[in-house]
């Protein structure tokens, strides 16, 4: 963790790296998203990790060098050799990094998110399809419909149902 760059929000974070990298906030949001880094929140402070720290640190000197945004190669990018095939960047893991607990909680914390998108967007659409079961695809309306045939009452004769009745009462009488 790194106790250079931390913030109570976001906000403050960013307004932090652009003035260390004399740059706009909007040119620090356009490098986080080339570098794929964000601020992580731990017990309630927001941090910028040494590591996403020094990305920037080599961004910003790329660009100073005349370099555009668009040809700084990030880490697990794949550039083109002598030879115009592609081939990976290969990248160590570093495991200190990972003992932090930063990286896994940040990595937790865009799982849940993802997973709270995917389930609101199941429920919606759960819900949609619920109220406009025409809507769905003509095998499932199907199934559907079938289910509903299969548990609705059946109508019945009244006047049938009174006659089977007393036919089988005076056969009990009979017997």
């Amino acid at each position: 963790m790194t106790t250079e760059i931390q913030g109570k929000n976001k906000g403050e974070i960013v307004e932090q790296l652009a003035e260390k990298f004399q740059v706009g906030t909007t040119t620090i949001y356009a490098r986080f998203k080339k570098l794929g880094v964000q601020p992580y929140k731990e017990n309630g402070q927001y941090y910028f990790s040494d590591h996403d720290l020094a990305e920037m640190g080599k961004l910003n000197d790329w660009i100073a060098e005349g370099h555009t945004i668009e040809s700084f190669q990030t880490k697990g990018a794949l550039v083109q050799s002598e030879s115009s095939e592609m081939e990976p960047i290969q990248e160590t893991i570093q495991l200190e990094e990972i003992e932090e607990g930063h990286q896994v909680n940040q990595i937790v914390s865009v799982a849940q998110q993802i997973a709270a998108g995917t389930l609101i967007a199941q429920n919606i659409l759960t819900k949609q399809f619920i109220e406009n079961p025409e809507s769905l695809p003509p095998d499932l309306l199907a199934q559907v419909n079938q289910s509903r045939e299969a548990i609705a009452p059946k109508s019945i004769n009244p006047l049938h149902l009174a006659n089977q009745l007393v036919s089988r009462y005076q056969q009990q009488l009979a017997a």
